[in-house]
């Protein structure tokens, strides 16, 4: 299992690529990295340019790259336009996918994410495992009744107290927020490799939103980012401290962890990967609608 980099830009930099190797110069140093041990890149320097043949090399050897606004946030994300036929043949058939199959889609999407949320709380020891499990069991078609919202309610107070609300700010907010907006990046990226559209989802579908499928597959993942966020809590002790770029640093090596799929162990990228490929046998296939989705485990945080 071939382990990557996740390179993190905090100072002014000039990015470009020279004899396939990124050269990042930060005033008068230069430093070399060979293109193709690198998974993503997030810039996070107001003031740092990138050269057009970076980019167009980015984009042709799958490489994420993330560049955060001047409030230190993920903002953009480059997506490479697939151009081959297989490109178009995979589009045509995410087209095709009828409502049932969506509704099952998301019905097991929900399944998942309760299930690993409840896993969650069980590796650290916290309530109401039994209740989220119970509800993943009941997720009836296309979620009709909503047990993903409920169950929300129930996890965030369980994992990060009573006070804690998602719509607040704050420390572990700003923590969350940051590693779903990695996550969320890398899964978008990987539908547009693979020839589908970001905007068109399964349950998601808002016209405003250019990231609906990205938003639909990223939800089994959420909770590996709370666990990584828990653990981080735990072990440093900080609560309430100033989101800076160690947190950002640390968030980023989510990257370098394994995640159970299909019964084997996969760096998080690969593991997304699997799970967008599946999805994509779902779409060619009509008779077709398992998923590959990630099962949280202790071992995720080894």
């Amino acid at each position: 299992m071939a382990q990557k980099l996740n390179i993190y830009v905090s100072s002014d930099s000039k990015l470009s690529i020279k004899n396939s190797n990124l050269l990042l110069q930060k005033s008068d140093d230069i430093i070399n990295i060979p293109i193709d041990i690198i998974s993503s890149i997030v810039v996070d320097s107001y003031h740092s340019y990138f050269s057009q043949n970076l980019l167009s090399c980015l984009s042709r050897q799958g490489i994420t790259l993330i560049i955060c606004d001047e409030t230190h946030m993920p903002t953009t994300l480059l997506l490479p336009l697939c151009t081959h036929s297989v490109g178009n043949l995979n589009l045509r058939a995410q087209l095709k996918c009828k409502n049932q199959t969506k509704a099952i889609l998301w019905q097991n999407i929900v399944k998942a994410k309760l299930n690993n949320q409840a896993n969650l709380l069980d590796i650290f020891g916290l309530n109401s495992v039994d209740i989220l499990k119970n509800l993943a069991n009941k997720v009836l078609l296309n979620d009709k009744d909503n047990k993903e919202a409920y169950g929300a309610r129930i996890y965030f107070l369980s994992a990060f107290g009573d006070e804690f609300a998602r719509r607040d700010g704050g420390f572990i907010n700003s923590m969350l927020n940051f590693g779903y907006s990695l996550v969320r990046s890398k899964i978008a990226r990987t539908i547009a490799a693979k020839g589908l559209m970001p905007q068109i989802g399964i349950y998601h579908d808002s016209f405003l939103n250019n990231f609906n499928l990205a938003d639909d597959m990223i939800e089994p993942y959420r909770p590996f980012v709370d666990a990584y966020v828990f653990w981080y809590l735990q072990n440093s002790g900080e609560i309430d401290s100033e989101f800076d770029s160690t947190h950002k640093k640390f968030l980023i090596s989510i990257f370098d962890k394994t995640v159970l799929i299909d019964g084997k162990r996969f760096l998080l990228d690969i593991a997304i990967e699997q799970s967008i490929e599946s999805l994509l046998r779902v779409f060619k296939d009509k008779e077709n609608t398992r998923l590959l989705m990630p099962i949280l485990d202790k071992d995720f945080l080894i």
